[in-house]
Parts: C-alpha cells; structure tokens; sequence
C-alpha cells in the first residue's frame, strides 16, 4: 500500500501544479485583455488549451492512482475520495486530505475564471435584454 499512496501523493501534488498553472495563463490573459495588447490574446488562448491538456492529463493520471489504491483498499475503482481517505493510514490522512481539498478548491477557481471569461466573450444579455448569469452561458 506504501507505493499506492505514495503515488497518490505525488499525483495530486502534481495536479494541483497544473491548476496552479491554468490560473496563472487566465490571469495573464485577462490582464491582456484589460490592456488592449495587440497579438498577446490568441497568443495566451494558445497557451491555455495546451495548459488545457495539461491539467487533462493530470486528472487522468491521478483518477488512475486513485483506482490504483482503492483496489489495494478492497474498495470498488469508484468509490470517491471522500470515501477512501478515512481508510488510509493515520499519518497520511490529513496529507491526501489536505492535497484532494485544495486540487478541489483550485479546480473550482479555475471554472470560475473560465465563467467569468466566457462572459466577457459572449452577449451579456438575452434575447429579452435581461441580464445573463455564469450559469446561464455555461
């Protein structure tokens, strides 16, 4: 099990590296667009998708841990985090704890900063003039 969950770690370290990665791209892309530069746009939506595919890959190697340790755990491939962390060993608990929560967290910044650039892209309003919510665009 020690390789399992070593494994994990390292994943979710690494995935929360990508996340961190993504925000950063669609800051920079905001603050191009707030300035008005000239090519830096397409330039930075290039880097995005590649980030993109990044934090895809990230995601899917992590899921592949994750299924890893559940087998070792006796747990069927899909059982949720929530459900395999209080199972672990005492001393890694609150470490993949920890790491799942803030991949979590992260993941949401990174949609709401994609919300929030689809918004800026697309009509603000509908068709009757009312204003469109995140939710509504998405």
């Amino acid at each position: 099990m020690q390789n399992e969950l070593n494994c994990l770690t390292q994943t979710l370290r690494d995935e929360l590296t990508q996340y961190r990665a993504m925000l950063t791209r669609l800051e920079q892309t905001q603050q191009v667009v707030q300035n008005r530069s000239g090519n830096g746009p397409s330039l930075l939506t290039s880097e995005i998708k590649i980030q993109s595919l990044a934090v895809h890959r990230a995601q899917f190697i992590r899921t592949q841990a994750s299924r890893d340790l559940a087998k070792t755990l006796h747990l069927t491939e899909t059982n949720p985090m929530e459900v395999m962390i209080p199972l672990l060993p005492t001393d890694y608990q609150p470490l993949i704890g920890r790491l799942y929560r803030e991949n979590r967290e992260l993941m949401g910044q990174v949609v709401c900063a994609l919300m929030s650039k689809m918004t800026c892209n697309k009509s603000e309003t509908t068709n009757s003039g009312m204003p469109r919510s995140a939710a509504e665009i998405c």
